[in-house]
């Protein structure tokens, strides 16, 4: 099997185990007691109250080949469509409160904003917004893209433009002032002064007055709440907008909690390695946990390496110094609504540190094992699953779950990406001086590590 046993670290790097034997064990704590005067008849309870133990016993050898990898970004996913009882986005109530007091048809008055990078104007705000207002001042000269109003407040990068000579799919390419601003295509076929134009959108950049960010969750035209599929879109589309400012790009994806089709953001970072790994998206402004979407901090972001691989020594004394000295930063795989401490990747707040600060510290605590395993109903190289929870049935265990082997370990809401826990123990024996090292370690699955 191409892909090894590994450990997962809490920044998501990982740790291949060449293993020759596997044990997994389960006690389900059931004792029979043998009732009096019944010719031996026993009477057993079991409450579900399951033990396991996850054996490994392999070799650790030096790398017999170069080895080369290049940098790789960090990312980060706001989940806009979690419908659950907490970080529940797409309720209306929950958009409600996050846009409370805004009124203004622009970003003017826009609040409880989402940091994504430590940058000027790297939040980006939600508001009230219409399908569209009209500005009557419109000066337009015909063959430039050129245009002067009376003021450029209510006007944002990217909002769709329409009105006499303006082409079609125009749309504000930048604000230069309070009262100028630029088109994306030059005007067409004649020039006039105090014109009609109209703007319409739900997201966009108040690049010169106001400096906000903002996406519409909320349609004031209609007085009808947008959906989550639609703020997850337009999102997006403004990270994509605003790259540059941000450093990062966006892509719309389904689900990881709910499956709901395109209602999350994944975010990418432009430049790769470990300093995109940063204690954003930060929700600062909200009031109300419920309030805020779930959402993975950066992670994942790595330099390039170029090596002629490690010895058996090399490895094993940083897997002895990580096990010696791991501190997973305070309930680093409990879900958002119950964290309280600090630890990278996770929906906790991370204010007061540096952006790698959490990383350094707590990122090599090891949270996961992804096990691979042949699987014929699936056609290809599976993980080894363990579905909890009071509400799991028959469906939630069958091999049909598993997913492919090489899967990105998701260690909050991916039962079926690997298996969550921690190492109780482990034990390295050198052979015969030999730079042979053998291992054994044990792995205890564990949803929530304190």
């Amino acid at each position: 099997m191409s892909t090894p046993i590994r450990l997962v670290k809490n920044n998501g790097d990982t740790i291949d185990l060449v293993c020759t034997t596997l044990t997994m064990n389960v006690q389900r704590g059931v004792s029979p007691i043998t009732l009096p005067f019944l010719g031996g008849t026993r009477l057993g309870f079991d409450l579900n109250l399951p033990n396991s133990v996850i054996s490994m016993e392999g070799y650790i050898t030096d790398d017999d080949k170069f080895s080369s990898s290049g940098a790789v970004a960090a990312h980060a996913i706001i989940d806009f469509g979690n419908n659950g009882p907490d970080h529940n986005f797409s309720d209306a109530g929950n958009l409600l409160k996050v846009i409370q007091g805004t009124t203004s048809n622009d970003a003017t008055t826009a609040n409880n904003a989402i940091t994504l990078a430590n940058v000027n104007h790297g939040s980006i705000n939600f508001t009230m917004q219409p399908t569209n207002f009209t500005d009557a001042t419109a000066d337009v000269t015909d063959a430039d893209a050129t245009v002067t109003v009376d003021s450029t407040e209510s006007i944002s990068v990217g909002m769709t433009v329409t009105g006499t000579h303006i082409p079609s799919n125009t749309t504000v390419a930048s604000i230069t002032n309070a009262t100028t601003f630029e088109l994306s295509q030059s005007a067409s076929g004649g020039s006039y002064t105090n014109g009609t134009l109209t703007f319409s959108g739900f997201y966009g950049f108040q690049g010169f007055t106001n400096q906000n960010h903002w996406v519409g969750v909320y349609n004031h035209t209609t007085s009808t709440v947008r959906t989550a599929a639609e703020i997850a879109a337009d999102f997006a589309a403004l990270v994509n907008l605003r790259t540059a400012n941000f450093g990062m790009t966006a892509t719309v994806i389904d689900s990881p909690t709910t499956g709901s089709t395109n209602t999350a953001v994944k975010l990418i970072q432009n430049s790769a390695g470990t300093s995109g790994n940063t204690n954003y998206p930060s929700f600062g402004k909200y009031n109300s946990v419920t309030a805020k979407p779930y959402h993975i901090l950066f992670k994942g972001g790595k330099i390039a390496s170029t090596n002629s691989g490690r010895s058996a020594g090399d490895r094993v004394a940083e897997l002895y110094a990580t096990l010696n000295n791991s501190n997973n930063g305070g309930l680093s795989t409990i879900p958002g609504t119950l964290l309280t401490g600090i630890g990278k990747g996770m929906t906790g707040d991370l204010s007061g540190f540096a952006p790698n600060a959490a990383d350094a510290k707590y990122g090599d605590y090891i949270i996961g094992l992804q096990i691979p395993f042949t699987s014929k109903i699936n056609n290809n190289s599976s993980l080894f699953y363990m579905p909890t929870g009071a509400f799991k049935d028959i469906f939630d265990k069958t091999a049909d779950n598993a997913l492919p082997a090489g899967t990105e370990f998701d260690p909050y809401d991916g039962e079926y990406t690997g298996i969550k826990g921690a190492v109780a123990d482990a034990t390295f024996v050198q052979l015969g001086g030999e730079p042979i090292y053998s291992f054994t370690i044990n792995f205890l699955p564990i949803d929530w590590i304190i």
